[in-house]
C-alpha cells in the first residue's frame, strides 16, 4: 500500500499564478515605455541554469538541490523606472546605504524556480530519513550600487513554495523529454507556504597580495536572509582573477543578481590574449536559523525525521568567457556540506555532500559606454 496522501490543491493558485507570471514578464515592456521623463533601458539580461547534469557523472546526483532556473535583467540608471523599481531602489538607498559614487543605484528585476528532491526519485513512498520534495517559485527585485570599494545590494522577493510552483510539473516532463527516470513522489512534497524574503549582502574589494601579479583581485562578503522560507547568516570570500573589479557575488543557489551591468568591471586586467577570460573562486560559510524547504511539514505521512543543520559551508570554482562586446558564457563548480542531519540509528546515507554546476548567458545591451580609467585597489 501507499501512504495516506493529503493530495495538494492547486486550481485555486492557477489564476494568481498566471496573472503573477503575466505581471513579472510585462514589467520590461512597461519600463520601456514611461508616459513622462525619460524612458529607461534595460542594461543586460542573464539567464543561470543549475543542475547536477553539468558536473562529471562520477559526482552527479538527482537529489537535494536537483535544479534552479533563474533570469533577471537591470535597467540603466538614468531614466524614470516603474513605481515598484523605484520603490525597492529609493528604500535601499534610504535605509541600507545602497548608495553609489557614480550617480543612482542600478535597479533590477528577476525570476527563479527552485527544486528540491529526496534521493531515490523513483519512489512513490514518503522517505522519512532524506530531504522532502519542496518546490519554489519566486520574483524580485532589487538594487545595487558602488561606492568607492564597497558594493552593496539589497533583494526582495516574492513568491511560493509548494504545489503552485510548478516544480513537479516541469520537473516529469524534463525527464520524460531527455528519457531519465520519472519522478513519483511530489504527490508528498512540503505544504504551501507564502515566500517573503529579503537579503542584503556587503562586499569589500581588496587589492591583491603583492606576491600576486596586478591582474589578481581579493574580495570579502556578508549577506544576511530573513523572510518566511529562509533565514540565515553568510560570509565569504572570493579570489579572481582578469576582471579584477567586478562583484561576483554570494554562491547560494539561484544568487547572481549581485553582479550588476556596471562598467567598472569591464577593464580586463589579464595580458592582452587573455582578456576575454575571468576565472574566480569562492568559498562561504552559513549559519541557519530556518530553512522551511527541508523542515516543512510534507503531504505524505509519517514526517520526515531528519533535522536542519544549523552550519553550512559551499565552495565555488568558475570561469567567465566573453565571446563578444555583448554576450559572455559562464561556468560555476559548487560544492556544499551537508544541510541537514540525520537520526542517530541511521547510516545508510553516508555522503552527504552535495555537488551541481551552473551555466549562465549574460548579455549586456550597454553597449556605448567604454571600459572607465580605473584607479589603483
Amino acid at each position: 500500500m501507499g501512504p495516506n496522501l493529503r493530495r495538494p490543491q492547486t486550481a485555486a493558485c492557477t489564476p494568481a499564478l498566471a496573472a503573477l507570471l503575466a505581471g513579472l514578464f510585462s514589467a520590461p515592456q512597461a519600463a520601456l515605455a514611461q508616459p513622462t521623463g525619460k524612458p529607461v533601458s534595460l542594461q543586460g539580461v542573464a539567464f543561470s541554469w543549475e543542475n547536477d547534469l553539468f558536473v562529471p557523472a562520477s559526482r552527479s546526483s538527482d537529489r537535494w538541490y536537483t535544479n534552479g532556473l533563474h533570469g533577471a535583467w537591470s535597467y540603466q540608471r538614468d531614466g524614470e523606472l516603474p513605481a515598484a523599481y523605484s520603490l525597492v531602489r529609493d528604500v535601499a538607498r534610504d535605509f541600507f546605504g545602497v548608495r553609489s559614487d557614480t550617480g543612482s543605484p542600478t535597479a533590477a528585476g528577476f525570476l527563479g524556480q527552485n527544486m528540491y528532491t529526496p534521493r531515490r526519485i523513483t519512489s512513490p513512498e514518503q522517505q522519512v530519513n532524506d530531504r522532502p520534495w519542496a518546490g519554489q517559485l519566486a520574483i524580485g527585485l532589487g538594487a545595487f550600487a558602488y561606492e568607492g570599494d564597497i558594493h552593496r545590494s539589497l533583494e526582495a522577493r516574492l513568491g511560493w513554495v509548494g504545489p503552485a510552483a510548478l516544480a513537479g510539473p516541469v520537473q516529469r516532463g524534463w525527464h520524460d523529454l531527455i528519457g531519465a527516470d520519472r519522478p513519483a513522489g511530489w504527490g508528498l512534497q512540503v505544504r504551501p507556504r507564502a515566500l517573503i524574503q529579503g537579503s542584503y549582502t556587503q562586499t569589500y574589494r581588496f587589492a591583491a597580495p603583492s606576491a600576486l601579479p596586478d591582474w589578481a583581485g581579493f574580495q570579502m562578503h556578508g549577506r544576511a536572509t530573513l523572510g518566511t522560507v529562509k533565514n540565515s547568516l553568510s560570509a565569504g570570500a572570493t579570489f579572481v582573477a582578469g576582471e579584477t573589479r567586478r562583484i561576483l557575488g554570494a554562491p547560494d543557489e539561484g544568487d547572481f543578481y549581485a553582479v550588476d551591468f556596471n562598467e567598472r568591471y569591464r577593464a580586463n586586467r589579464f595580458p592582452t590574449g587573455l582578456q576575454w577570460l575571468t576565472v574566480f573562486g569562492q568559498v562561504q560559510g552559513s549559519l541557519v536559523g530556518s530553512n522551511y524547504l527541508i523542515t516543512g511539514r510534507t503531504f505524505g505521512e509519517p514526517q520526515p525525521r531528519i533535522e536542519l543543520r544549523r552550519s553550512t559551508w559551499m565552495a565555488t570554482l568558475g570561469a567567465s568567457i566573453r565571446l563578444s562586446k555583448s554576450f559572455r558564457v559562464e561556468y560555476l563548480y559548487k560544492r556544499r556540506s551537508p544541510e541537514f542531519t540525520l537520526p542517530a540509528a541511521v547510516t545508510a546515507m553516508p555522503d552527504r555532500y552535495q555537488t551541481y554546476g551552473e551555466v549562465r548567458l549574460v548579455f549586456d545591451f550597454d553597449f556605448d559606454v567604454k571600459p572607465v580609467e580605473e584607479r589603483p585597489l
